[in-house]
């Protein structure tokens, strides 16, 4: 993901098993050390272009997300947070099992470090 001006832009490629009944969102989360988010993107994938309802079989889908930084994570202290993702259903709120969650249903997608040092070392 790259980092500028309190926006990460996250980028997610999902491999479809198959087209999905509902068309599912994903939410893509910051979590901090305690795994609790400061920071959320929720929307369908690729920004409503590619509905889960249409992918295929195997088929590779690329999504990006930007998610906000509150301004008060990049000057408070260097700490190290989770990127974490998921795909759920709008209407119910359940989420899709994953393989090797770090929450229900979230998997993790990468880690950042945010804070007025983070960028000193």
């Amino acid at each position: 993901g790259a980092m500028a001006a309190g926006v990460i832009t996250v980028t997610l490629v999902w491999q479809a098993s198959a087209p999905s009944d509902e068309p599912l969102q994903v939410t893509v989360q910051l979590l901090d050390a305690g795994g609790r988010p400061v920071a959320q993107h929720d929307g369908p994938p690729a920004g409503g272009a590619r509905p889960t309802t249409g992918w295929l079989p195997g088929e590779y889908v690329v999504d990006v997300h930007a998610l906000r930084v509150p301004a008060a994570l990049l000057a408070g202290p260097s700490a190290d947070y989770a990127l974490v993702a998921a795909l759920y259903d709008p209407l119910t709120g359940t989420r899709l099992p994953a393989t090797e969650p770090v929450g229900e249903g979230l998997v993790e997608v990468g880690a950042v470090r945010l804070g007025a040092e983070a960028g000193d070392r």
